[in-house]
């Protein structure tokens, strides 16, 4: 794992912070939230807020959230068929991969196309070699499937090929039923799903302000079987919410505030990681701008929201407009992750390329560098008597060299990192090596790991069991 930033960068003063609280309580009494659940509204009457069946809309008073946010926990447990356990909110940072794009690039043609199962599959496993990702999403969209089961299909995918956490994100309840039982099968019942929670997903509102029915199926599945789950507002600032920072906060903020309270009173000890991953929009294309220096600020400031109601927090990051890895690509992903790093988040989800619809088997590789870099900073360096090197500086004295010293050779590998991929050779050398560009190293690299890496198969026969999950979900859609 990798250490967050234990002094973190704060955008906005602590008065900030509550007018933003404030404005979103204001929201929520008076504006309200859309709830297409009628179970769901029913329980928000129950507890104190006035609900219109009607417009399905319920007002929620500032007691409930209050008392939602003082009986959460402050940290909460990932697990992975491995054993191996993430606590998000105990100092460390969590990175994940790129979730549900819609395309691929070709590994080897380099050309668009729809994603498929075997993406899923090998996706999975590339991610389960790279030491900066700590959590494997569902990479694509994979054609094959029912549209209702392609999310489930998919993850049965992702957990047979990775020895990570398993993020997915299941289209409706329906699906999400069935991505529990292959989950609770993969633990080894509901009960060590419990303790060793295999899978989360993460429950996005429909901005502004509304939860569609969907989502909420989705909330009330995995709050039941106790598995964690992030809340995770997404407004396109002046399309979802107002074209202004803080006024995309304050719905933003009470979107989360209001998922946080569903999940309070559906299970009390659910566990609930605080997100945001507000997006500027652009005006002058009239799309998302997922590689704008805003989005970063946006996934920063979301992390200073979660640290005020002593929640883990959960924000969007390594995002990008690029079509492929280019400079642009470059420059926006290390722009969008580092404001955050830098803010203290406990999770951070790469967004791909092209504003989170395109992946391609070089972009992990190539982020997994960026993230090597960026998650260097929280490690700064000693400074002691050994590291001063006093001693040495009086031998070497006026005019020499530190580089044959003893000293150099004990310590020539505790400061500083060198790159995995990126290339430091002269001109020259580079041109005689092939004169590689940093794509042509990432796909190479990513063609290697796919012969080498071999993660832990599933035994046999809980992949039987998966299979025949599988089996009976497409029987159950063809008979609806």
């Amino acid at each position: 794992m990798c250490s967050r930033m234990e002094t973190p960068l704060q955008i906005l003063s602590q008065r900030e912070l509550q007018d933003i609280h404030g404005a979103s309580l204001q929201i929520l009494e008076s504006v309200g939230i859309g709830v297409d659940n009628a179970q769901i509204l029913e329980l928000l009457r129950k507890n104190g807020c006035q609900v219109d069946e009607g417009r399905c809309v319920a007002k929620i008073p500032e007691e409930l959230i209050t008392s939602s946010l003082d009986n959460r926990a402050k940290t909460v447990v990932y697990g992975s068929r491995s054993s191996a356990q993430i606590e998000v909110g105990s100092g460390n940072l969590a990175i994940l991969s790129s979730p549900d794009n819609m395309y691929m690039l070709d590994l080897e043609t380099g050309t668009r196309r729809p994603g498929t199962l075997h993406d899923c599959a090998m996706m999975a496993r590339l991610i389960d070699a790279l030491d900066y990702f700590h959590i494997c999403c569902v990479p694509v969209v994979p054609k094959e499937p029912p549209p209702r089961l392609r999310s489930l299909y998919a993850m049965a995918e992702v957990i047979r090929n990775t020895e990570k956490h398993c993020l997915v994100c299941p289209g409706d309840g329906v699906e999400a039923e069935y991505c529990v039982e292959i989950a609770g099968v993969v633990a080894g019942g509901r009960d060590e799903l419990v303790a060793n929670p295999v899978i989360s997903t993460v429950i996005c509102p429909s901005s502004p302000l509304r939860f569609p029915a969907n989502s909420l199926d989705l909330l009330s599945i995995f709050s039941r079987n106790a598995l964690p789950i992030v809340i995770i507002p997404a407004p396109l600032a002046g399309v979802g919410s107002p074209v202004t920072m803080a006024g995309t906060l304050a719905v933003a903020n009470a979107e989360a505030l209001a998922g946080v309270a569903m999940i309070h009173i559906l299970n009390e000890g659910s566990p609930v990681v605080y997100g945001g991953s507000s997006i500027p929009f652009d005006m002058r294309y009239g799309i998302p701008a997922h590689g704008a220096v805003e989005y970063g600020l946006f996934s920063a400031i979301a992390a200073q929201l979660a640290r005020l109601y002593g929640l883990p927090s959960y924000a969007g990051g390594a995002a990008c407009n690029a079509n492929l890895f280019d400079a642009q690509a470059g420059y926006e992903k290390m722009c969008t992750l580092v404001l955050p790093f830098l803010g203290g988040i406990d999770m951070v989800v790469d967004a791909g390329l092209n504003a989170n619809s395109l992946i391609s088997y070089d972009e992990p590789i190539i982020q997994n560098e960026i993230s090597a870099m960026v998650t260097r900073i929280s490690k700064g360096f000693q400074v002691n008597q050994q590291t001063l090197a006093l001693d040495v500086v009086a031998k070497v004295a006026i005019g020499g060299s530190f580089l044959g010293e003893k000293h150099t050779r004990d310590h020539a590998w505790t400061d500083f990192r060198y790159p995995l991929l990126g290339n430091r050779a002269s001109y020259e050398r580079w041109v005689e090596e092939g004169a590689k560009e940093m794509r042509s190293r990432a796909i190479e690299k990513a063609k290697d790991i796919l012969v080498k890496h071999e993660p832990t198969r599933i035994r046999p026969e809980i992949n039987k069991e998966i299979d025949e999950i599988l089996t009976r979900a497409s029987n159950r859609l063809q008979v609806g």
